[in-house]
């Protein structure tokens, strides 16, 4: 699993990317519209060197998130056929080619939309990713860079990434959906709302099987905040804790990307379903 951006792919991307921009103007826009927290590089570097420098003070700051950030101003880039100061089609197509064979070299891909592909991400994840990228939930986005790329490094930070995750989807839903929210917005409380309105909650169905499967729901959602609050990062470790490796992480983390993807999933259906079934407002008469 990378942990965040390797140095010399950062230095690829400045270089190309300094050069196809070519303008601190336009490079401020660009990292701050793909959600870069940090200020811009101090003294005066090239462009290049700047978003070379740039990318790494954020790998330093959260290394998930970094890995979205660089999709995201990958983007135009990737997918426009603008030559802009690379002059020439053939040029851009060159540089283009030398990118990719880069995150090929780190095992990584890019995928339409401005999304980078790890194929340490397991299939859940993935389905996951693209969910969150159509609905544009940009903070659900980060926590699933941060948990993935936390699991072999800080299994810790992993747990609480995944906890997060779940916390920023529900608070996602309830937002969009106009929900009341819950007094206390951890975890479980969250969950509930956001389960009893979507219609997740075991108790509104009548189908046995499908019963015991979203109880299990339920219980992955207690296990994750309990394992969060005993293992994760984001609490004092108590004496005598248990100490978590990789695999206890990386199976908290699957399990809520695999609870995250049916929501989303769910999600999209209703408001599909709701879209289909709503009368289009007939135009007024002249």
């Amino acid at each position: 699993m990378q942990q965040g951006i390797p140095h010399a792919l950062a230095r690829v991307v400045g270089n190309i990317l300094g050069r196809y921009y070519y303008s601190h103007r336009e490079i401020h826009a660009l990292l701050c519209g793909a959600g870069a927290k940090t200020d811009p590089p101090e003294g005066n570097p090239n462009c290049e060197s700047e978003i070379t420098r740039w990318l790494l003070q954020e790998n330093e700051r959260d290394p998930g998130a970094t890995i979205v950030i660089l999709g995201k101003i990958l983007e135009e880039f990737m997918e426009c056929d603008f030559t802009r100061k690379l002059h020439t089609e053939e040029e851009k197509a060159k540089e283009k080619a030398r990118l990719m064979q880069f995150l090929a070299d780190y095992g990584m891909s890019y995928a339409k939309g401005g999304k980078l592909i790890d194929p340490g991400i397991g299939a859940a994840s993935k389905t996951l990713i693209e969910h969150i990228r159509e609905g544009n939930f940009a903070e659900i986005d980060v926590e699933i860079g941060r948990a993935l790329n936390a699991v072999e490094r800080d299994p810790p930070a992993a747990v609480t990434a995944a906890c997060s995750l779940l916390e920023s989807l529900c608070k996602a839903y309830i937002e969009e959906e106009s929900l009341v929210w819950p007094t206390n917005k951890t975890l479980s409380p969250l969950w509930s709302v956001t389960a009893k309105h979507i219609g997740l909650s075991p108790d509104q169905l009548h189908d046995n099987d499908l019963k015991r499967i979203l109880s299990g729901l339920f219980s992955i959602v207690e296990g994750i905040a309990a394992f969060r609050t005993h293992a994760g990062s984001a609490h004092g470790r108590e004496k005598g804790a248990y100490r978590i490796s990789p695999r206890h992480a990386r199976f908290a983390v699957n399990a809520a990307h695999t609870l995250a993807s049916f929501v989303m999933e769910t999600w999209r259906f209703k408001r599909d379903t709701k879209n289909l079934h709503t009368p289009t407002q007939a135009s007024s008469p002249k």
